[in-house]
């Protein structure tokens, strides 16, 4: 899980990081944990269990860092 879900974001954080020039101040990890406050916010996280949860929010973090696990 942890794997796909960074695959599944890793373009838009390379896209994000590469259109950060433009937006002083931006970082990696303050995007990821948007993208994760978001996600929290979807009927379907709170149908997920703990473990796949803890797992999607490490590969968003993994994806905001620019490499997956």
């Amino acid at each position: 899980m942890r794997r796909e879900t960074c695959l599944g974001w890793l373009d838009f954080f390379t896209e994000a990081k590469r259109l950060a020039d433009a937006e002083p101040g931006w970082t990696a990890e303050e995007a990821a944990e948007g993208v994760i406050e978001d996600a929290s916010k979807s009927p379907r996280w709170s149908n997920t269990s703990e473990d796949d949860r803890a797992a999607m929010k490490a590969g968003i973090r993994d994806a905001a860092d620019g490499a997956c696990v």
